[in-house]
């Protein structure tokens, strides 16, 4: 999978020490905000997530000779203060084995505290839930885990707020063995697939001759979208950024890009396309990151904005589009993450010139760069723009590979070192995320609620974005504005909190003023209930 290129106006080693306070190892993390943990052989940190009580997990993949030569999927939790939680697992680690060749992509957290690691095993889809302490979860699948029956390249993985999992690939249709398509797997919250889904389960489509997922964003309405980059011939310079979108039930959305499902985004008919998509705070816009050749340069790095409908966001940069730099060295990005103010963050690894075994060499260093909503660079994160991070590894080949925001105006990231290949690297960066006035604690500041299906009759989503770690509570207001149905939620993590809720049988039909209420924000819209 090609991965985004970021052309950096700078060639610098960065010190710690010369950091601003945004940006700057958190010290008292770990052994000055960095956790390390070496392997005898290949090992690869690729995901991250904070629990809501602050511990931290971690997980990867490690190489093991015995009883066969693979790789077993392997998560850790730690402390607060870097330190590894025995409590977890076995001494803090617990190592998945299928005796194939297992890795984890993802890891999200349930709210009843299960933990949902996603990945492969060898060419098929791979989904296993822990309890808490890291057992597994023998209800979930077939003794913890659900191994996909058909063979994918691994695209993308969400927890909807239902419990239930998807998961994106790229791969022959199941149904007939034949023809590259693009796959969505759904499983129920018990890790069987998902008969009320598309076709018992999987959702198919097939788009251009070469069309590869690269990631999967599950949407507040439920709609799913795809992202990657398409091909006609295999030609480079007619590949272009793809984007498809499915309804929740896994049909096409017909209303999205040209009204059959899918948007294609091509800049001066160069080689173009795309490894992120993430969510904006208003819920419906999508940044893209990834990668255009012009006739003078390779892999040109972009930012681009697109709507809920699957067009180029004008109002965004130049008519849609945002380039980084033109200079001599480049930034692959594994992850991104939004801030407050739609502030946003990209995660991965720099080269640049530095003088290695006595001579000029390029070289990797991990990196974090901080844009603007309007996607140009944001100078006061680090030095202009860019945290640059040296393991002094022997071989100078760092990557990070996923970051998630702290319950402390914090930001973890986890990642390794391409040249050795036998290191976990996690690291705690303090972030200037400003923390709400009494007067904004008290008014809230207005963000979108988004409710779905509404009008409910039964069952409704509810949606919206936190822009801090808060604890949250739902309200609902008769016409007459009594209180008649609230719910609390303990400490939730920045990001977007869905909740899919059982209306209460004593509420009559009618419209009800829905408030979702959190640290400095308050959210309302109208619920219109249909019985």
């Amino acid at each position: 999978m090609k991965k985004l290129s970021v052309f950096l106006m700078f060639c610098l080693a960065i010190s710690t020490a010369t950091m601003a306070q945004s940006g700057q190892l958190d010290s008292l993390f770990g052994t000055d905000g960095l956790v390390l943990l070496e392997f005898d052989d290949y090992a690869r940190a690729n995901a991250v997530a904070v629990q809501p009580d602050g511990n931290i997990l971690v997980g990867g993949e490690v190489y093991k000779h015995v009883p066969f030569h693979d790789t077993d999927m392997l998560m850790l939790r730690y402390l607060p203060d870097g330190s590894l939680d025995t409590s977890f697992g076995q001494g803090g680690q617990v190592q998945t084995d299928l005796n194939n060749y297992e890795s984890l992509h993802h890891i999200a957290v349930q709210p009843d505290g299960k933990i949902i690691a996603a990945g492969h095993e060898s060419n098929r889809l791979l989904v296993c839930r822990y309890l808490h302490n890291g057992t597994p979860d023998l209800d979930f699948g077939d003794a913890g885990c659900r191994v996909a029956g058909f063979e994918v390249t691994y695209g993308g993985f969400a927890l909807q707020p239902d419990g239930k999992i998807l998961l994106a690939g790229y791969g022959f249709d199941p149904d007939t063995s034949t023809g590259l398509s693009q796959l969505v797997y759904r499983l129920d919250e018990w890790g069987n697939p998902d008969t009320s889904f598309a076709n018992d389960g999987v959702a198919v489509t097939s788009f251009g001759d070469y069309t590869p997922i690269s990631d999967l964003l599950l949407k507040p309405d439920g709609k799913i979208l795809l992202n990657g980059l398409t091909t006609n011939n295999g030609v480079c310079s007619v590949t272009d950024i793809a984007v498809i979108q499915l309804m929740p039930d896994g049909s096409l959305d017909n209303g999205f890009g040209g009204g059959d499902g899918y948007a294609l985004f091509d800049r001066d008919s160069l080689c173009d396309g795309s490894n992120i998509s993430t969510l904006f705070s208003d819920g419906e816009s999508v940044l893209l990151t990834g990668w255009t050749d012009t006739d003078s340069v390779e892999n040109v790095p972009f930012l681009l904005k697109m709507t809920s409908e699957g067009a180029l966001d004008t109002l965004f940069s130049n008519d849609g589009w945002s380039f980084i730099g033109d200079g001599f060295a480049y930034f692959d990005a594994r992850d991104a993450i939004f801030l407050p103010n739609d502030k946003f963050l990209f995660a991965g690894t720099a080269v640049i010139v530095d003088t290695i075994w006595g001579s000029p060499t390029e070289v990797s260093r991990a990196m974090i760069s901080r844009f603007l909503p309007n996607g140009s660079i944001d100078s006061t994160f680090g030095i202009q723009g860019s945290v640059l991070l040296n393991t002094d590894f022997t071989y100078p080949f760092d990557i990070w590979n996923s970051l998630t925001l702290g319950l402390d105006n914090s930001l973890f990231v986890v990642g390794g070192n391409d040249g050795s290949g036998k290191w976990f690297v996690l690291a705690k960066y303090k972030l200037d995320i400003t923390s709400p006035t009494r007067e904004q604690r008290a008014t809230g500041s207005k963000i979108p609620l988004r409710i779905y299906p509404n009008p409910a009759s039964t069952i409704a989503t509810f949606s919206v974005q936190l822009p801090l770690p808060s604890p949250v509570r739902l309200e609902l207001l008769d016409a007459f504005g009594r209180l008649v149905f609230t719910k609390q939620f303990p400490l939730q993590p920045s990001g977007i909190f869905s909740l899919q809720l059982e209306l209460p049988a004593s509420l009559p039909g009618g419209a009800y003023l829905a408030q979702l209420k959190g640290d400095g924000v308050t959210a309302t819209t109208i619920l219109l209930i249909a019985n």
